[in-house]
């Protein structure tokens, strides 16, 4: 019988798993940030205290899963945050937030500098950066 595949597997183990066939070469985040921003726009926070509560909630949440489940000790300034600026092509994605979450929420992009990942407190803009990550 075979094995269920584990949920989450690294991009390592596709490639050997497939022999670098059909697994897409990992994105730089830098590349993905650049791509998003040339796509929809970004602008850079500079000062964590201009993130709404849901973003700064989103911060804790990630930074409490980067410690092991314990709870991060001080403030961790690892985050560089991007909020999604609103217009045409990203309305898609303020609605898809908007409707589970509240109108006056911001729409983010995270990226925590010392694992290099990316993330978002929209799970449809989350989504497209894991597909633009490869």
């Amino acid at each position: 019988m075979k094995k269920d595949m584990p949920y989450e597997i690294s991009h390592e183990q596709l490639e050997k798993r497939y022999n670098n066939k059909i697994i897409r070469k990992k994105n730089r985040s830098i590349d993905v940030l650049e791509g998003v921003n040339s796509e929809y726009g970004l602008t850079l926070i500079e000062n964590f205290n201009e993130i709404d509560y849901a973003g700064q909630s989103r911060i804790k949440e990630f930074s409490y899963l980067l410690n092991d489940g314990k709870e991060p000790q001080g403030k961790d300034y690892s985050f560089k945050v991007y909020k999604l600026k609103k217009n045409l092509l990203t309305k898609k994605y303020y609605h898809y937030y908007h409707e589970r979450f509240g109108k006056d929420l911001n729409v983010y992009v995270y990226h925590e500098l010392k694992t290099d990942k990316l993330f978002s407190n929209c799970d449809l803009l989350d989504l497209k950066l894991v597909v633009l990550g490869g």
